[in-house]
């Protein structure tokens, strides 16, 4: 699946997708969602257009994600969107992050960073998003489900560190004021 919201990451979906009509096994679909809000809307409808000839090529304009597709999918590709936690947190696969400057992945916040390990691999053009794609397709899959769901037990649905989490946010943003 792939859903991407910024204008870099569209030049390398379209040469992601050029690479697909040589490489890609006819079993194997690629569903493309468009950013909703009109984000690349008309970037989306070109390469929804161009694409639409191929049986491999799903374009899901569809208003909530479907489960189904979720299953189906061996990983998302995605840039800075929601998707890229959300997927593998619910799919319990991994998120394959497009970012041409991989610096931008050691921002953090409060020590976290964006990019996580348990949940993302990186690529920062087609060719490594093939090998990010390979990669999970010969990982041990179940392995991956378990340290994501360890992941989401202790970070998304522990209640206690969440709400200290955000208990600490807020004082220091008064201390602040």
């Amino acid at each position: 699946m792939i859903a991407i919201n910024h204008q870099e990451s569209i030049l390398i979906i379209k040469e992601f997708l050029a690479r697909c009509q040589i490489n890609l096994k006819a079993k194997q679909k690629i569903y493309f969602r468009p950013y909703p809000g009109n984000i690349l809307q008309e970037e989306s409808e070109e390469i929804a257009k161009e694409y639409a000839k191929y049986s491999w090529f799903v374009y899901d304009t569809s208003k909530k994600l479907d489960v189904q597709i979720m299953q189906d999918s061996c990983c998302i590709i995605g840039d800075y969107s929601s998707l890229v936690y959300t997927f593998p947190l619910t799919a319990l696969k991994p998120a394959i992050l497009l970012c041409r400057n991989k610096d931008d992945l050691e921002n953090e916040y409060l020590g976290i960073k964006f990019y996580n390990p348990i949940l993302h691999k990186v690529a920062s053009n087609a060719k490594e998003c093939f090998e990010k794609i390979q990669e999970i397709l010969e990982e041990n899959q179940q392995r991956r489900e378990e340290n994501i769901k360890e992941y989401r037990k202790k970070e998304v649905f522990n209640l206690g560190k969440s709400s200290e989490f955000i208990a600490n946010f807020i004082i220091q943003k008064l201390e602040e004021i």
